[in-house]
């Protein structure tokens, strides 16, 4: 693995594409689900089982990526940018953790 830096190394947008693929499965998985049942494509129940579940999994992650982003715009100065340099030594020393944040961040 890639050992986490100070400053914010990775793009984000990696993250949006998989979140859209995400979203564009699930809902294909609704309406497949739905037309098997003979429900219209646009059956407002259908739609909204779709939207709950992308929301409990995009959520979390966009709250994440504006964690990180609040956290990397700081300057490395000062008790916060201490604590962060002391969260990223952890990680980096914890395969554990490492494994974790990939796993997250792969979908």
């Amino acid at each position: 693995m890639i050992p986490l830096q100070y400053s914010f190394p990775l793009s984000l947008s990696p993250k949006g594409v998989n979140l859209g693929f995400g979203d564009a499965a699930c809902l294909s998985r609704h309406l497949a689900e739905g037309a098997s049942t003979g429900e219209p494509l646009a059956a407002t129940r259908r739609l909204l089982r779709y939207e709950t579940d992308r929301q409990r999994r995009n959520l979390p992650v966009m709250a994440g990526i504006d964690f990180l982003q609040k956290v990397y715009s700081v300057g490395a100065g000062g008790p916060f940018g201490a604590a962060r340099a002391l969260g990223v030594r952890a990680v980096n020393s914890s395969p554990a953790l490492k494994g974790v944040f990939a796993a997250m961040a792969s979908g």
